[in-house]
């Protein structure tokens, strides 16, 4: 558990992984639902624990799968496979299709912003913005 500096400092300073942010387009009362839908889940893993599943049950196929509760989004092999989820988005038009998914794998990309950093260097709220930097703004 922790907030975005967190979880995304420890993925990419600590562990060394490659972390990209894409903003993808969505109506606020989609984004509402989602954010309550992410409070169900973690309020039942109060309850149940979920084992983490690299195939099925990932941190790209969890968020498919709630979307999917939103509103209808195509099954596509893509969504099972975290390296290909750019090009899904981009063919869904879930992020904006007038740059190419080259441009978007170069704007996502959060680590150049942070490998530098020690984790007190700055507080959440400019970790977040930092991350942020360079891409396009979302409606």
């Amino acid at each position: 558990m922790g907030d975005e500096k967190d979880l995304i400092y420890s993925r990419t300073n600590v562990r060394g992984e490659d972390v990209y942010i894409y903003p993808v387009n969505l109506s606020k009362e989609s984004v509402r639902e989602l954010f309550l839908l992410y409070l169900q889940k973690g309020e039942s893993l109060n309850h149940e624990a979920c084992w983490y599943n690299t195939l099925i049950s990932n941190c790209t196929t969890l968020i498919f799968d709630m979307m999917g509760e939103i509103e209808r989004i195509p099954v596509d092999y893509r969504a099972l496979l975290a390296g290909l989820l750019p090009e899904y988005l981009h063919d869904e038009r879930a992020i904006d299709a007038s740059y190419t998914v080259g441009q978007w794998r170069a704007m996502a990309h959060a680590n150049p912003y942070v490998e530098h950093l020690q984790k007190t260097d700055m507080e959440s709220r400019e970790f977040s913005k930092l991350i942020r930097r360079g891409l396009p703004k979302s409606d």
